[in-house]
């Protein structure tokens, strides 16, 4: 079995896609097995392509990957739907775009309805680690806020993302990220 064609563009290999394959020629030998951990492995990959379509051709698919694989907690990453990610990730290359601009660190918000989302520029480990005990603190179940953690150019960056359709909620929110900064 070639190992090129598991490359990607940036020539790491996607494991999801040798694991895939893997599994494929294995069902093909033994007959029909079960994949106790493939399930979902095989659904953040359907979601990553959804997502992937959702935004167009035009997009950074290793950034997206890396963007799409930091997400935590790691269920949030196939229960959120498409459009939400979608969002995300917008509000975050747009970070990554003024960044490369202005070089220095800044916070861009989005606020809609049923969600708000911050992602940080600039966000180095000791405070990214206070903004999430700070958010821990305000009871926020597990199942609503989402965040990640990712460097790009050498420049760390966080986001974080809750969904609730209460304003007051989304405010105090927007205030435990804001008053650490």
């Amino acid at each position: 079995m070639p190992s090129s064609s598991f490359l990607r563009a940036d020539c790491s290999v996607d494991l999801y896609k040798a694991r895939s394959s893997i599994y494929a020629q294995l069902t093909q030998v033994l007959g029909e097995l079960r994949d106790y951990n493939g399930g979902m492995l095989f659904k953040q990959i359907e979601q990553v392509n959804a997502l992937q379509q959702a935004l167009g051709k035009g997009t950074d698919s290793v950034l997206l990957e890396k963007f799409f694989y930091a997400l935590m907690p790691m269920e949030m990453r196939t229960s959120l739907d498409t459009e939400t990610l979608k969002q995300f990730f917008v509000l975050f290359l747009h970070a990554v775009k003024r960044d490369r601009m202005r070089k220095e660190g800044d916070l861009f918000f989005k606020q809609e309805n049923a969600r708000v989302m911050a992602v940080l520029s600039g966000a180095e480990p000791p405070l990214q680690k206070q903004i999430d005990e700070r958010l821990e603190q305000q009871g926020y179940l597990a199942h609503r806020w989402v965040h990640f953690s990712l460097e790009v150019s050498d420049e760390a960056y966080a986001g974080y993302l809750l969904l609730s359709e209460e304003k007051a909620e989304q405010e105090r929110f927007v205030d435990a990220v804001r008053d650490l900064l």
